[in-house]
């Protein structure tokens, strides 16, 4: 078989070749992703029998996303972190390692609550190595990934929170504001109101995922019959169940002091709120009864501080990680 031909004007083309930065030349194999509403995608490339993800970010994204994760190489040399392996400059394109899985689909398989926890626990030290470097992922959602090495059936597997591209250096002292970072489904309240975000909002989101884990559901996503409903806003139902689930009464006024009275955020928090009523009750989540392993009082006491509705009071991730709920999970 011919070798794939160099692509000559450097392009992400599939059976092409590209050289990146340090050198070696990449064979683009297949598009693994393409994002609704945006250009960039995700490819699968590999070179000398190794396998990796280019991902293209918006070229204005591109040299910051850089030059935080050269900063974490140089710093921050987690194994709970993954981070770039090399980049294309004039393409806008990151490169990393292949990961064989990720959280949303892992979850889905039938595995032990141990490594459920573990997967979860490695996670959030990836998450805690970030906001020690005031870094905020503004991201959270399925940006774990499978480094791939495992023993047969033990599922011994190290997890590293992935995404990095998503992630932005906040200075202390200052916020994340005038853009809905982060999917819909699992967004922060202060997020889905542009801010301001900052590592207390991927607490929030890091909260929903724990209970995705376990339960195998994205609590906030519309039903099947929902989506059918010709005037149905999906947007509506998240934020309705976000209230429903999270918001006691404090914590939500709480919430409405720290977007300020100049967000109109706050009046479309109340509406929603408004639509509570004997007929259509709050469902909080300190009185949810989960039939599934792990969904204990421990667990519940820990995402139910990950996701209070007062950004203020939310656990940070060194606190989150001394939980007793990971007191037993080894590794």
């Amino acid at each position: 078989m011919p070798a794939p031909a160099q692509n000559k004007i450097n392009k992400p083309v599939v059976g092409s070749r590209l050289a990146s930065e340090s050198g070696r030349q990449y064979t683009i194999n297949c598009v693994l992703q393409e994002k609704d509403n945006r250009p960039e995608k995700v490819y699968l490339a590999s070179d000398d029998g190794h396998k990796f993800v280019f991902k293209e970010v918006p070229p204005s994204m591109f040299e910051p996303a850089c030059d935080m994760q050269r900063y974490l190489i140089a710093h921050e040399r987690s194994s709970y972190l993954r981070l770039m392996r090399d980049s294309i400059p004039e393409q806008s394109i990151l490169i990393y390692d292949y990961a064989t899985d990720h959280l949303l689909s892992l979850a889905q398989k039938e595995i032990p609550l141990a490594a459920r926890k573990r997967i979860l626990r490695d996670a959030l030290r990836g998450l805690a190595a970030l906001h020690d470097k005031n870094i905020v992922h503004a991201g959270t959602s399925s940006t774990m990934n499978n480094s791939a090495y495992s023993k047969a059936l033990t599922l011994n597997r190290l997890f590293s929170f992935a995404d990095l591209e998503d992630a932005a250096y906040v200075p202390p002292g200052s916020d994340i504001v005038g853009s809905q970072v982060g999917n819909q489904l699992w967004r922060s309240p202060e997020a889905h109101a542009q801010g301001p975000v900052n590592s207390p909002s991927d607490m929030f989101s890091y909260g929903i995922v724990c209970i995705y884990v376990l339960s195998r559901t994205v609590i906030f996503a519309p039903s099947a019959k929902e989506i059918e409903e010709p005037e149905m806003e999906p947007l509506s139902i998240i934020l309705e169940r976000q209230l429903s689930y999270f918001a006691e009464p404090d914590t939500f006024d709480a919430l409405l002091r720290y977007l300020g009275p100049e967000s109109l955020w706050c009046e479309i928090f109340t509406v929603v709120r408004s639509g509570f009523n004997e007929q259509n009750r709050r469902k909080p989540f300190r009185l949810w009864k989960v039939e599934k392993p792990g969904f204990d009082k421990d667990f519940m006491d820990l995402v139910g501080a990950m996701t209070n509705f007062d950004p203020a009071k939310r656990i940070t991730a060194r606190e989150a990680l001394a939980h007793r709920w990971f007191a037993d999970v080894e590794g």
